[in-house]
């Protein structure tokens, strides 16, 4: 149970990096330019309701340059329901997670997201109730210099047990 309750603050910390992300997009001004690493930071989310145990977190998908990923966005909706996949095959994280929607690949939740989650959700104690589109770019929207498009997901988690 110990290493279930380190998991569990681990992934909180997590959640809280991601509430950190949202409050400085508040203190940012528009005059503020900083490429790649200021982007899109009021679209990250991270709230943890103690009282129903469950979590919401918002947050840029992975791994959009591979697999066609980036094309697949532009039949994309905000707030499509998407799958999230457990991929324990996977050769470069065996903590992995997939994004899906019916037909395409659509990424991966960070590595970091994935180290701290895949043990909660492997042993039953976090059970993903919901997960859907919150946040799209697609490539034609971006800079010609773009490389990618960006895909931003919302996830509903109930931690159980912890």
């Amino acid at each position: 149970m110990t290493d279930i309750l380190s998991a569990k603050k681990e992934f909180l910390e997590y959640i809280a990096g991601l509430n950190y992300k949202y409050e400085l997009s508040k203190t940012i001004t528009d005059d503020y330019y900083d490429p790649g690493m200021m982007e899109n930071l009021e679209q990250y989310k991270g709230i943890y309701n103690e009282k129903d145990n469950v979590i919401v977190l918002r947050f840029e998908a992975k791994g959009l340059r591979y697999e066609n990923r980036t094309q697949n966005l532009e039949k994309l909706t905000v707030g499509e329901d998407i799958q999230i996949v457990r991929e324990e095959s996977n050769p470069y994280n065996q903590n992995n997670f997939c994004i899906r929607n019916k037909n395409d690949s659509l990424g991966c939740l960070p590595a970091e997201l994935c180290n701290t989650f895949a043990p909660l959700y492997d042993n039953g104690y976090a059970v993903i109730q919901e997960s859907k589109v919150s946040y799209i770019e697609k490539i034609k929207e971006r800079s010609r210099y773009a490389k990618q498009g960006v895909l931003f997901i919302e996830i509903t988690v109930k931690l159980r047990g912890v």
